[in-house]
């Protein structure tokens, strides 16, 4: 059997009410909540980003010597790449934001209904 560690009843009924997938974490995805696969995703999706920029010139490089890119048009091209990463950080940027904020509203949500309904002060 297992004991309970909270011996107020009080903290006792707040942990019920708390959830462990009401927070966002990292882990296995088969037991994730929608939201946290999101973040991880999220983040391996900027991780990506960061470091094929800080390798973008080593890549138009290669191209251009294999013979995909004119050696005329590799500055050019190495543009190309840098804005496309650009906007793909800023997209992946505004995503976690929402997502941020989609969870930090969902969670503060059901505590205002709590108050708003009365709910019994802590005995002291």
């Amino acid at each position: 059997m297992l004991r309970s560690r909270w011996k107020d009843p009080w903290a006792k009924a707040m942990a019920a009410a708390i959830r462990p997938t009401d927070r966002l974490r990292l882990g296995h995805p088969s037991r994730l909540s929608r939201e946290t696969q999101q973040l991880t995703l999220l983040v391996l999706g900027h991780l990506l980003v960061f470091f094929t920029s800080m390798s973008h010139d080593e890549i138009v490089a290669e191209m251009v010597s294999r013979g995909w890119v004119i050696a005329n048009f590799a500055e050019r091209f190495e543009l190309l790449i840098g804005f496309c990463l650009f906007l793909c950080w800023s997209f992946l940027t505004l995503r976690l934001v929402a997502l941020l904020q989609r969870v930090a509203h969902d969670t503060v949500e059901p505590e205002a209904k709590t108050e708003t309904t009365g709910s019994r002060s802590r005995p002291e």
